[in-house]
């Protein structure tokens, strides 16, 4: 089954509720100093990805508007720079990391 949350509903429901967690602890953790912010990566060259077949990887492309897969490093870089002091007002954030997945 396609992860995507237009064809799995209970992805798409996981999904809504990180984010309204993110939103809910970012609120309540900010008194304590504490930022919390959720990285959302889109299709990522990994070893789960990587078991797709060819057509299904030039679907998933197609629906991307950079028409490529991202590379782990990509979502990595926003999150050293989420923990870096250069983001500090930064708050209950959700980032989409996916090159314009849709």
């Amino acid at each position: 089954m396609s992860h995507h949350p237009t064809k799995s509903p209970a992805y798409a429901a996981s999904k809504a509720g990180l984010e309204g967690l993110t939103i809910s602890l970012s609120k309540q953790l900010s008194d304590k100093k504490i930022r919390l912010n959720l990285v959302s990566p889109g299709p990522i060259k990994t070893k789960m990805i990587s078991s797709h077949s060819k057509n299904r990887l030039r679907e998933l492309q197609n629906k991307i508007s950079l028409k490529r897969l991202g590379n782990p490093d990509e979502v990595a870089n926003v999150v050293c720079f989420l923990i870096d002091d250069k983001s500090a007002y930064i708050n209950g954030q959700i980032i989409k990391v996916d090159g314009g997945f849709f």
